[in-house]
């Protein structure tokens, strides 16, 4: 082994590496004054063993090896390589006898061969720089491709964002008007085609007006926010909860039977009925009242099913409040 082989304890090494793989002590000796006149950092080895360990240990960018050695050949070196490093670049040294065997090696993943005896040291730099090249140009497209998937997860993130700007309630959180009445179109839009069935609850909470009133409109923002929370709560993943406007919410249950939404809207009202809003000076205590509805072969739009569950919620208003009514 050449002295360049005490690089090997070092830790932190350049990225202009070359292992240099040569039982014939001379041609490791003189590949490494050839290269490191040209700025590489050579680390020498004696056999195709030594140079896995080291490999093992180290992602050497550039590997010099010559095809016949002692022991594992420079072929099967070539494959062992590259299961520790797919991306390490192989020269292979060769003599004109043994061209078959550097076409097999570069069958198995090398990148190029140089003829021995050296009848001209520029050969062996040109490889080794087109080489070198080669893996800087890979590196760089492995690093922009990184970039780019970080900036795609970013751009997935900022797509989402907008979309919750765009589609959600500044205030609750809820799904606004607008992003309701196109979910509501479409889901109408499966109930005729397939024979579906879906329901809608308004839901408003009595007397909000004397909330604001009492305590201000930051403390019924306060309630609000805090019964999006109980019915978001309340329902499905599948379902979907908006702010229709002001304190009125309406609820889309997909493939819920007029019993089943009934059911979920008594169960939030009770609920509702139960909870203590709570600040540092205030507890403040609410009902709701509910029309609910359900999408049938005689509705001709989406604004039918709407228009039953106001009606069956002005219904409920009218019946004395803090109740659960069905469209008629």
């Amino acid at each position: 082994m050449n002295p360049a082989c005490a690089n090997v304890s070092r830790t932190v090494l350049s990225d202009r590496r070359v292992l240099v793989v040569d039982d014939e002590v001379h041609i490791v000796e003189l590949l490494t004054s050839i290269l490191e006149e040209e700025g590489y950092e050579v680390i020498g080895a004696s056999s195709a063993e030594e140079a896995l360990a080291y490999m093992e240990q180290y992602a050497v960018p550039l590997v010099v090896s010559d095809i016949r050695m002692g022991g594992m050949s420079g072929l099967e070196l070539v494959g062992e390589i590259k299961k520790i490093n797919s991306s390490a670049e192989i020269i292979i040294i060769t003599s004109h006898a043994s061209i078959e065997s550097a076409v097999s090696a570069l069958r198995a993943g090398a990148y190029d061969y140089v003829l021995k005896p050296f009848d001209d040291i520029e050969v062996i730099s040109m490889a080794v720089k087109r080489a070198y090249e080669k893996s800087v140009l890979v590196k760089e497209n492995a690093d922009l491709l990184d970039q780019l998937s970080e900036f795609n997860i970013q751009l997935v993130k900022a797509n989402n964002r907008l979309k919750n700007l765009v589609n959600r309630d500044g205030l609750t959180g809820a799904y606004n008007h607008r992003y309701f009445q196109e979910a509501l179109n479409q889901e109408f839009v499966r109930a005729k085609r397939y024979g579906k069935r879906f329901s809608v609850v308004f839901v408003d909470l009595d007397d909000f007006k004397q909330i604001n009133d009492t305590y201000g409109h930051l403390v019924g923002d306060q309630v609000l926010v805090a019964v999006t929370k109980l019915i978001t709560k309340s329902v499905r993943d599948v379902d979907l909860v908006a702010r229709y406007g002001g304190e009125e919410f309406v609820l889309l249950l997909p493939e819920t039977s007029d019993d089943g939404a009934m059911a979920c809207a008594e169960g939030i009202r009770k609920l509702l009925s139960e909870l203590e809003i709570t600040n540092e000076h205030n507890s403040i205590r609410i009902t709701i009242s509910s029309g609910v509805a359900l999408v049938t072969d005689n509705c001709d739009s989406a604004q039918d099913v709407v228009q039953r569950a106001d009606a069956a919620l002005y219904q409920a208003k009218k019946m004395g409040k803090n109740k659960v009514c069905a469209a008629k």
